[in-house]
């Protein structure tokens, strides 16, 4: 049987030490560990997202009750002691005796024997200090500071979101990304109604919730096994944020057209509008690299998709084949990711400022190449999972004051309920606190004829 606190520090390790995606990581061990019950598969997802979400407010408290700061530490007894602090601090369930035994065990397994003494007294002193009330940073106050604390970010995005938004606004952010994220997905429409998949979700246990906004699809509950789900299997949805399908409403692909996604890896994009076309026109679906594209090939064939096209293709680089074919062209371009911090919370320890600059000047570059791919007449539809303003507003501004493109209003596209201030302007940033998913910037413009 599998040690789940090893499979979470494994999991954490490779996300801390070696710079990997958690949710690749959960991926890779959960398809290695298919045996592992749902409640199993909870507790190793909640360590291993709680860590990361917390991690400088568990390293204040390592920090402070170890004579070896966390920076020195060894790497496999730093990881097995940030996941064990996380357990004292925010799981209740778990005892912190049974914390602390487990965690010496681990410290010998990976290695450390000698250092088992160490392990067990920092973590048996922060259990007691932390069940008498003690906070290493509760003198803090209120500013900053802080909040990099108190929601583990970086001081540079920090002073950029509170730059953007004010500070209650980017705290009510930083809030919702720790928030737990509600598992949606899209219906495949051309295979099941919706009635149908309710159904078979219900006897599954799944608990389907409607979507806001129009979306065709549901809310699941995280004890979900997806890959043990009929429906899941013979490609009757697909796993995609709620974000992501209000630019596949605002795509909004109609029978017989012509589909570009440039950067379309893992596919949910591409997938999203060939459904909608209803098994007719063309989606061609590129990204940079054969791995990439055969992650868009495998979810298109669980969907049991037919019309598209997948192909390797380097969208900074001008393929005269393509010019003046598409109907429509989907731009979802590298980014920050600074939306989805709730979603990857990895994504803020990774992630440099100044990279910020680089990407947006990636994203010109490939909307430089990209843009005459549209017919004229023909709309592109640009998008982040960022909430830079170099990366969302000014570029968008760019394919439109640059590039022979118009804005395009989003109105008839959305809900009623889908409110924004700037969708007759062209584009929508969709902020958590204000919207009910991710961080998410989305514009459409018309080529000029």
């Amino acid at each position: 049987m599998i040690n789940l606190r090893f499979a979470s520090w494994k999991v954490l390790f490779q996300v801390l030490e070696k710079n990997q995606f958690s949710h690749l990581e959960l991926q890779k061990l959960f398809k290695e560990e298919k045996e592992l019950e749902a409640r199993d598969r909870a507790f190793i997802e909640r360590v291993v997202r709680g860590t990361l979400e917390h991690l400088y407010e568990i390293n204040s408290w390592i920090d402070h009750f170890s004579r070896v700061p966390v920076s020195k530490l060894k790497p496999a007894i730093r990881v097995n002691l940030q996941q064990s602090v996380y357990q004292i601090l925010f799981m209740d369930s778990v005892p912190d005796r049974a914390v602390c035994n487990e965690a010496v065990k681990l410290a010998e397994k990976t290695g450390f024997r000698t250092l088992k003494g160490y392990v067990n007294g920092v973590l048996r002193t922060i259990g007691r200090e932390h069940a008498s009330g003690f906070c290493p940073w509760k003198e803090i106050p209120q500013g900053e500071k802080l909040l990099g604390l108190k929601y583990s970010m970086p001081e540079w995005i920090i002073k950029r979101f509170v730059t953007m938004f004010g500070y209650e606004k980017a705290e009510t952010i930083f809030q919702c990304f720790g928030n737990p994220v509600r598992l949606a997905i899209y219906r495949n429409k051309n295979r099941i109604t919706s009635e149908e998949l309710k159904n078979n979700l219900t006897i599954a246990g799944a608990d389907p919730e409607p979507l806001p906004y129009g979306l065709d699809g549901f809310y699941l509950n995280h004890g979900a096994d997806l890959e043990r789900l009929r429906d899941f299997q013979d490609g009757n949805f697909m796993i995609q944020d709620i974000s992501s399908m209000i630019q596949g409403l605002i795509t909004s692909a109609g029978q017989n057209q012509c589909v570009f996604d440039v950067c379309a890896a893992p596919g949910g994009k591409s997938i999203h509008a060939a459904i909608d076309m209803q098994g007719s026109g063309m989606v061609y679906s590129f990204d940079v690299s054969e791995y990439k594209t055969s992650m868009i090939r495998e979810n298109a064939e669980r969907m049991q998709i037919r019309n598209i096209r997948i192909s390797v293709q380097d969208a900074t680089v001008f393929n005269p084949e393509l010019e003046n074919k598409a109907d429509i062209l989907i731009a979802d371009l590298p980014c920050s990711g600074l939306g989805i911090m709730g979603r990857k919370p990895e994504i803020r320890y990774n992630i440099r400022e100044k990279d910020i600059q680089e990407l947006a000047f990636l994203q010109k570059k490939i909307l430089d190449t990209v843009w005459k791919y549209v017919k004229p007449g023909g709309r592109l539809v640009y998008s982040t999972c960022t909430l830079s303003m170099e990366e969302d507003e000014e570029n968008f501004r760019y394919l439109t004051e640059k590039l022979p493109f118009d804005a395009e209003s989003l109105e008839p596209y959305c809900t009623d309920d889908l409110i924004c201030p700037t969708k007759s302007l062209g584009y929508m940033k969709l902020i958590p606190g204000e919207f009910s998913g991710d961080g998410f910037f989305i514009g459409s413009a018309i080529r000029r004829k």
